[in-house]
């Protein structure tokens, strides 16, 4: 059995592909790594804290965000550097890391759209309470009105789903 639309021309289906977290830095021009990545269609980024001296690691999911702009950029934001400070006070003893998110089917590249992912993954996560994420003001404030699927790769350490789903299915 298969998850199908009710309305077809109202579904979308995007495909994010997680990247492995890197260390959270100062001065990301420093970080030559982001050249590696097709910044057309890296959209999406996540804040992870992760405490290593434990039997098994703690991670943390704490911020899910998406931009325009290349997100080392994005990361140099004022807003930005508040929430990183923020995040660091309430969680000692962590380290902090970003992941990229790349879009890998252009087809579902629509900044719209986009929002409506965001908000979707910060609603679908393994935390019992989302509302710890540091930017649930949009998630609660929501307007999506298409069907969508989402099916995340890569990295998924920190509680994201691999499928999630919002709209109207029916199974075939």
């Amino acid at each position: 059995m298969k998850y199908q639309p009710i309305f077809e021309d109202e579904f979308i289906h995007a495909q994010i592909k997680w990247h492995k977290p890197v260390p959270l830095i100062d001065n990301w021009g420093e970080f030559s790594d982001w050249n590696k990545y097709d910044h057309n269609n890296i959209y999406f980024y996540k804040f992870i804290a992760i405490r290593e001296n434990t039997p098994s690691p703690i991670i943390n999911l704490i911020y899910i965000g998406f931009s325009t702009r290349p997100i080392y950029k994005r990361l140099q934001d004022k807003d930005h550097l508040a929430k990183q400070q923020k995040a660091k006070k309430e969680n000692p003893g962590f380290r902090f890391y970003v992941c990229a998110g790349e879009l890998l089917n252009p087809s579902a590249k629509n900044v719209k759209h986009v929002k409506d992912y965001e908000t979707l993954l910060i609603y679908s996560h393994k935390n019992t309470n989302f509302r710890k994420l540091m930017n649930v003001s949009n998630a609660l404030k929501h307007n999506i009105t298409k069907s969508i699927i989402i099916e995340n790769s890569g990295y998924l350490k920190d509680g994201m789903y691999k499928k999630v789903s919002y709209g109207l299915f029916h199974y075939v």
